[in-house]
């Protein structure tokens, strides 16, 4: 895997003017626990009787201290229902490479967001799945979902739609608690770029506002292009558009 060649001291001075977080890390530690159990409320409020998919920022602090904040957006969980099982799984297990479930899922995850993390590092030729540093980069993330009850194996397209049409305040307010400065739009949904004022296109079908990017792009379990492709091109749309915004 290769990404496109941009001057290194080009993206380490992008670095640093990006971390625009405005408020300290225990503030926004208690407003990511105080919207957590807001969401859990809301949810099992909204729907009764369906398991609640707790999703979000896997490790607060960590993400706190990353100056690129990484939000994944999918389609809905397949398992670990509950407050904590999600978030726990991917925190404790996940991250440590202990749980290698769903490889085409959680590997491209994993490569984009840790080459993305650090400077757009490329670790082409190496076993991603059984690579410690890249597999702890779920501690910087966030990852959330639009179904946010637990599913089964197969995703129903209208049931996504449903879900993000009944609850898009609340999906809204999730994202904009995380501030994330990079999303990554894997669920399908193609609104959800309007729905959040981006509107500057940058092409692709990508937008940006201000110091913030969405991309769209297909689920990481997707089968039109090869895996290595896939992971290509996301970050390369990313490291494009920090190179021209600096």
């Amino acid at each position: 895997i290769t990404v496109l060649e941009i001057p290194m001291e080009n993206i380490t001075k992008y670095h640093y003017k990006n971390n625009f977080m405005k408020q300290t890390k225990e503030e926004f530690e208690s407003n990511v626990m105080a919207f957590k159990e807001k969401m859990s409320n809301y949810y099992k409020e909204n729907e009764k009787g369906k398991a609640f998919v707790c999703d979000g920022i896997i490790d607060v602090g960590s993400y706190f201290d990353e100056t690129y904040k990484i939000l994944w957006i999918l389609k809905e969980a397949y398992s670990g229902s509950g407050d904590k099982g999600y978030l726990h799984d991917l925190k404790l297990y996940r991250s440590e490479g202990e749980k290698k479930d769903s490889p085409n899922t959680w590997n491209p995850i994993a490569y984009i967001s840790y080459s993305v993390i650090n400077n757009f590092n490329d670790l082409a030729g190496e076993n991603i799945k059984n690579n410690k540093e890249v597999n702890r980069v779920f501690k910087k993330i966030a990852i959330i979902n639009v179904q946010k009850t637990e599913a089964g194996t197969r995703s129903k397209s209208s049931e996504i739609q449903r879900a993000y049409k009944c609850h898009l305040e609340i999906i809204k307010e999730q994202i904009e608690t995380y501030n994330p400065s990079i999303i990554i739009n894997c669920s399908g949904i193609k609104d959800f770029a309007a729905d959040l004022d981006f509107t500057n296109s940058i092409g692709f079908g990508h937008f940006s506002k201000k110091n913030k990017i969405i991309i769209n792009t297909y689920h990481p379990q997707q089968v039109r292009i090869k895996q290595a492709v896939y992971i290509n091109k996301v970050i390369q749309r990313i490291k494009e558009w920090y190179y021209h915004s600096i």
